[in-house]
């Protein structure tokens, strides 16, 4: 459900519908600086944050039913493809989209977690329910076995593989 106030303070992002990211920055005291909703007309749902060096944060999750064409202007470094895909994105400091993207193939995947890596770049870890032979013109390092398998992408700084 849509907030759109918590503490006195209006979201950086509005909520879209059904089900959004919800993430919320609080201050050493416990009050809100900010909050921000991240989504479109699907079910989005957040598995991990992380600071990065730079003072923004990384959010990953996954995103049910529908592609999501804009975030604050910002439209995706690859678009929804089916069923679910992980869905990653970068803000700044203030909670403002960066960037963002959708990693997936024809069935569902997700995002666990996510992590900044010591060349700048992010790791994702989740999970794949059928095989993605190609991602952004790569290929993957060890071939899909089965239903359920472990999916782990590298992306460079700005979001890409």
């Amino acid at each position: 459900a849509d907030i759109t106030s918590l503490q006195g303070k209006t979201p950086v992002n509005d909520y879209a519908s059904s089900s959004d990211m919800l993430v919320v920055k609080l201050n050493a005291s416990g009050s809100v600086a900010w909050y921000t909703f991240l989504g479109g007309a699907g079910f989005e749902t957040a598995r991990s944050i992380q600071q990065t060096a730079d003072g923004g944060y990384i959010v990953a999750g996954f995103e049910f039913g529908s592609n999501i064409p804009t975030l604050q202007g910002k439209t995706p470094i690859n678009v929804f493809t089916a069923g679910s895909d992980m869905l990653v994105v970068k803000m700044n400091a203030s909670g403002s989209v960066a960037w963002y993207t959708f990693l997936g193939g024809t069935e569902f995947e997700q995002a666990y977690s996510i992590q900044q890596t010591a060349d700048g770049g992010y790791i994702v870890a989740g999970s794949a329910s059928a095989d993605i032979t190609s991602l952004q013109g790569k290929t993957p390092v060890n071939d899909f076995a089965g239903s359920g398998d472990m999916l782990v992408i590298k992306l460079k700084n700005d979001g890409t593989m």
